[in-house]
């Protein structure tokens, strides 16, 4: 007897694969290296809820190494579900006051 096995969603996690890439400290990566990651880990993603979860996780990602200004670029390009106004204005803001 013969067995053939499929699935017809073999791909359906590459972009969190790729996503967590974007995310590992190597000193090898640079940042336009790591940006083209993020529009790759984007373009593998196969609605408009992954593609804003890969936005969010951009955002923090130069947040979190400073770039407010990067951060905030895409930051409004997430919907609110995912950064409120409030809460990134606050979270933008309070870096420049130095807290």
């Amino acid at each position: 007897t013969l067995v053939h096995i499929s699935s017809s969603c073999e791909d359906r996690d590459v972009w969190k694969f790729t996503l967590k890439k974007c995310l590992e400290p190597s000193a090898k990566r640079g940042n336009e290296e790591r940006e083209l990651l993020f529009e790759r880990a984007k373009s593998l993603c196969g609605n408009t809820v992954q593609k804003a979860v890969v936005t969010k996780v951009r955002a923090e990602y130069h947040l979190q190494q400073g770039r407010a200004e990067l951060a905030a670029k895409y930051l409004a390009q997430c919907p609110p579900e995912l950064a409120s106004f409030s809460e990134t204005s606050v979270r933008l803001a309070l870096p420049m006051l130095g807290v």
